[in-house]
């Protein structure tokens, strides 16, 4: 898929888009799918191995976080990735006068994704989410968070909402890689951090 740049688009709650054009034909392309069809949420990062091309996409909007990584071989897309969060199963008890049960669930679960890279080396694919940096082989099965790797949880502060949905922003920008496990990462709010493969510093 040389010779065509992908252009990724947030729009908070109302989800996300992608656009494509030829830079040798000077035109877009309308690809077979649509992001109505891919379900896809605001895009946070694209990237490639030798093969395929990548998105990275999440949405945080009130109690609802969902995430995905879809992969295109040839401008047709396949989920590698996919979660989102779900009302969790515990009930509780009040005692009110006179007595009821009331539900006291909350939502539970789902990848808030941010940036995404890929290591040729390795051919490891990492990203991050709330829940920390993660990795892994990109020729293993990948749909559960549960075969994938954590490497590190920095524990880094939010900001408030987004100007197109009610949830914070990703805290997380950006990662760079400097070889297999090794990263330097760009927080929103608490600056340059770096992960040497076992340990995770904050630079000053």
């Amino acid at each position: 898929m040389q010779n065509i740049i992908w252009l990724g688009f947030d729009f908070g709650e109302w989800g996300g888009d992608l656009i494509l054009f030829n830079t040798v034909e000077k035109k877009f392309i309308e690809p077979s799918f649509t992001s109505r069809s891919l379900n896809l949420p605001g895009v946070h990062a694209i990237f490639d191995d030798s093969a395929s091309v990548y998105v990275a996409a999440s949405l945080r909007h009130m109690f609802m976080t969902r995430g995905s990584i879809i992969r295109f071989n040839d401008l047709q897309p396949t989920t590698l990735f996919s979660s989102q969060s779900d009302w969790g199963k515990t009930d509780t008890l009040r005692l009110d006068n006179p007595p009821r049960v009331v539900l006291g669930r909350s939502m539970e679960g789902g990848e808030y994704i941010g940036p995404a890279v890929y290591e040729k080396n390795s051919n490891m694919i990492y990203f991050y989410s709330q829940n920390g940096f993660y990795k892994g082989y990109k020729n293993n099965d990948l749909s559960k968070i549960t075969n994938w790797t954590l490497l590190a949880k920095p524990k880094l502060n939010w900001s408030g909402g987004q100007q197109y949905a009610a949830g914070p922003p990703i805290n997380v920008v950006k990662i760079v890689l400097t070889g297999t496990d090794k990263f330097y990462f760009l927080s929103q709010n608490n600056g340059l951090g770096y992960f040497d493969g076992h340990k995770l510093t904050m630079l000053e």
